[in-house]
């Protein structure tokens, strides 16, 4: 069986990245911004931090973190099993 996107909120979001050495730099109004530094590059996840996140912000959000993290720590946070 295929696996389906998680419904996830904002705050969760954040606190998952948090934990993979990302860094709330910027938090107005619904809009966040993360950033982590790796050696000399600027590693940058922007993002609505809404309630629920819709499904295709989610999706986008984990492409960009796929440029940076690995897709077995990024897989379990986004995914279903």
């Amino acid at each position: 069986m295929p696996r389906r996107l998680r419904t996830i909120s904002g705050d969760k979001l954040v606190a998952h990245l948090e934990k993979l050495g990302f860094t709330l730099v910027y938090g107005k109004g619904s809009h966040v911004k993360l950033v982590r530094f790796v050696e000399d590059e600027q590693q940058v996840i922007a993002f609505a931090r809404h309630k629920t996140i819709a499904k295709g912000t989610l999706k986008a959000v984990y492409l960009i973190a796929l440029q940076y993290v690995p897709e077995s720590e990024l897989r379990g946070i986004f995914y279903t099993d």
